[in-house]
């Protein structure tokens, strides 16, 4: 009877740990592989960066014309390959261009920097352009009344929102945002503060010194509870006006940086904490959307108290998604992207980034399909 009675006990440990073990597994970050599809120049250009990936798996970004040296704008998609959109009229060789944002009807916001303003202390120094597959390119005027402004987010809508400043004698804030449309033009809210985001609502992610609010057309400005962590180093807003975010919290022995959510009816909830404590380690977000980060921390390799040798940090990336945890991207070319700031990734997690001189787009593998409109 007790030979039979250990014999179950025995077995019942045995199924103990293999359902601890089991669980730990299904726990543990997954890996992602991915399919690598390097874009290639067209003849006479160089310099492809500046880089963006809508949800249906189109790219923007920018190169230079080796002729002249000027700034022109492309697009890339699968079916057909990388297209010269051009410049905005008015644009000297010298001007330089960045692309701030790209929607899902391939339109595009670009920033231009005015190589005249070292010339001119009355030249603009920005000047801010909408291009449409359709239409082309279209300058975005100042705010009647403003001056000094600079375009930050635009929605699938066209929408774009952007900060302006008056400078007028008695004014509480220096900065004062607008909204600007294809059809209508720009036009003040006659709302304080900086833009940080907008949704496909219409809805706009603001900051107002150290406070964050959100404005609607339906209810105005609500201003949020006090910020619960240190200072913001991104900041993103759903459709569904969530707040998805990257914060850091710091003291004399380690830094903490915090993934986080913010929606009406939870307030603030953490997600996620990456924690440095040597000062080798680095921590770098490389892209981010309202539900991924991708991010690299620089870690020493474990060396056997030397035995083997110094090695240098290396970089391990690693991507965090809403409702799905912590994963580790895998065979990813990564070998310089700790020195690049050229990455975007969509709500797919389709992956764009630069390399040296090389630029990659990244496609978890099953995932090659387009995505229909």
């Amino acid at each position: 009877m007790g030979m039979r009675k250990g014999r179950w006990v025995g077995i019942a440990a045995g199924i103990t740990v293999v359902a601890l073990l089991a669980m730990a597994w299904m726990r543990a970050p997954k890996t992602i592989g991915y399919e690598i599809i390097e874009l290639t120049w067209l003849d006479g250009y160089s310099n492809l960066d500046d880089l963006h990936i809508n949800d249906r798996g189109v790219v923007a970004g920018k190169l230079v014309k080796c002729r002249d040296g000027s700034d022109h704008l492309f697009v890339w998609d699968l079916d057909n390959g990388l297209k010269d959109l051009g410049k905005p009229d008015g644009m000297s060789p010298k001007d330089s261009i960045k692309i701030f944002d790209f929607n899902n009807k391939s339109q595009i916001l670009a920033l231009n920097l005015s190589s005249n303003v070292y010339e001119d202390p009355n030249t603009s120094f920005f000047g801010a352009y909408f291009y449409d597959p359709r239409m082309g390119f279209r300058k975005i005027d100042n705010p009647p009344g403003f001056r000094g402004f600079y375009c930050n987010k635009m929605n699938d809508r066209g929408q774009v929102v952007g900060t302006a400043s008056r400078n007028l004698p008695g004014e509480q804030s220096p900065y004062w945002i607008f909204l600007w449309e294809p059809e209508t033009g720009p036009r003040a809210l006659n709302l304080s503060g900086m833009a940080v985001d907008i949704n496909n609502s219409g809805h706009i992610l603001g900051m107002d010194g150290d406070a964050l609010f959100l404005w609607s057309p339906e209810e105005g400005r609500r201003v949020f509870e006090e910020f619960p962590y240190g200072p913001v180093l991104h900041l993103q807003l759903s459709d569904s006006d969530e707040i998805f975010g990257i914060a850091d919290s710091f003291d004399e022995y380690s830094k903490t940086y915090r993934i986080f959510r913010w929606n009406r009816s939870q307030g603030y909830q953490e997600f996620h904490t990456c924690e440095k404590e040597d000062e080798v380690d680095e921590f770098t977000v490389l892209a981010m959307n309202d539900q991924r980060v991708l991010y690299y921390q620089m870690c020493t390799p474990f060396t056997w108290f030397g035995l083997f040798g110094h090695k240098d940090p290396e970089p391990e990336p690693r991507l965090y998604t809403v409702g799905e945890g912590l994963s580790f991207p895998r065979n990813l070319p990564l070998y310089a992207a700790y020195r690049s700031t050229y990455w975007h990734i969509n709500h797919n997690g389709w992956i764009v980034g630069t390399m040296y001189d090389r630029t990659y787009v990244m496609i978890p593998k099953g995932k090659a399909e387009k995505k229909k409109e």
